[in-house]
């Protein structure tokens, strides 16, 4: 072996050996610093799924009044067919809020406006308010929302 090789070999074993003798002070040390950072992962990961929960349930929200303004926009109705017009617009917005987890559709406020500013042009705007909860009440932060979304579109057919 030449003398670099040997050097090589020592150098390594010695590595290895200083790697299989921890001092206990050391695995103590390790003890302490994943008892320090796993609650504040834990925390991380609570503050991450409340916040994903809310964002989905905001999207949700955002497309249920949009589909609830579309069936406004492409279904034309007279004074005598308004109520049953309304109805249907509102059976439309719950079954699109039944696509949030858990959710209940009877909790979905909803305000259907139309106006005709024109002679001949008709706007919808139909807005939805659905109340959410956090998992986990934070500090500082309110444990429930009211996410609203409205939606204004014009009749088209």
């Amino acid at each position: 072996m030449t003398s670099i090789s040997m050097r090589w070999q020592s150098v390594r074993s010695a590595t290895i050996c200083s790697d299989r003798r921890r001092s206990p002070r050391r695995q103590g040390a390790t003890a302490v610093e994943a008892a320090v950072v796993l609650p504040l992962i834990t925390l991380l990961l609570l503050v991450c799924s409340d916040l994903g929960r809310a964002i989905h349930a905001q999207i949700v929200v955002t497309n249920t009044v949009r589909v609830g303004a579309e069936y406004g926009a492409t279904h034309r109705y007279t004074d005598d067919t308004r109520s049953s017009w309304e109805d249907r617009l509102g059976e439309v917005m719950q079954e699109e809020i039944l696509s949030l987890q858990n959710s209940s559709p009877e909790l979905l406020e909803t305000t259907v406006t139309t106006s005709q500013p024109g002679s001949d042009e008709i706007f919808i705007e139909v807005t939805a308010t659905y109340p959410f909860s956090m998992l986990v009440a934070w500090p500082g932060l309110p444990s429930s929302l009211d996410l609203t979304h409205s939606v204004t579109m014009r009749q088209y057919q």
